[in-house]
């Protein structure tokens, strides 16, 4: 285990529950148990609190986060959890991210939907991926080569702390599905960020 990948499982510990209980306040917020207007509201574990947790709210103006919001259940209801780019050509046609091609809030949107397939784009992480374009599809092609060719490392520094993910995943067993996946998913985010780090070294985390 190297240094960088103690930082990362130190970013993992302390970032997972939070990251849990957005996901499984969408998936309540996906089956009607909150409402749009609590959940486009200002509140911990909210859709608003999510944007702004994960420094994307500057993409968009926060009039129109309640429609963003109905954007993003529309496209989930469609089944469109993993077309990152599609969602970013949607939420720009609507006029609601300034007129730009803003990929890093559409894809960390979809994360929120899908986190067991989709990875948030942003600066460090394309930095460690050598990615220069905001093509999701390439991005995802990247990502994807990575957590396979470190698979077995990935596994392993998970693995070292399980019994600590364990006691935050107690209270989502049954509300989230398919945790196993999201640990490994959120360690390498971090990881990619760690590495990423090194590339420009005045970008804050997310």
């Amino acid at each position: 285990m190297t240094a960088e990948q103690i930082t990362s499982i130190g970013l993992l510990l302390s970032s997972y529950k939070n990251d849990l209980n957005y996901f499984a306040n969408f998936i309540r917020f996906s089956k009607g148990e909150i409402s749009s207007k609590d959940y486009a509201a200002k509140a911990p574990g909210s859709f608003k609190n999510f944007i702004d947790d994960f420094r994307v709210a500057r993409s968009t103006q926060k009039d129109l986060t309640p429609v963003l919001l109905d954007c993003a259940l529309e496209w989930y209801q469609k089944g469109e959890t993993k077309d990152v780019d599609g969602f970013t050509l949607l939420i720009q046609d609507k006029k609601l991210t300034h007129d730009k091609r803003a990929t890093s809030l559409a894809s960390k949107i979809m994360f929120l939907m899908n986190p067991w397939e989709v990875m948030p784009l942003d600066a460090l992480v394309k930095a460690a991926l050598k990615h220069r374009t905001n093509d999701y599809t390439r991005f995802r092609i990247k990502w994807e080569a990575f957590k396979q060719k470190e698979q077995e490392v990935i596994t392993y520094n998970v693995g070292k702390v399980s019994g600590m993910l364990e006691v935050i995943e107690r209270p989502f067993v049954g509300r989230i599905s398919d945790l196993a996946k999201i640990r490994e998913n959120r360690f390498l985010d971090k990881w990619l960020w760690v590495k990423g780090q090194r590339e420009l070294p005045n970008q804050r985390n997310h």
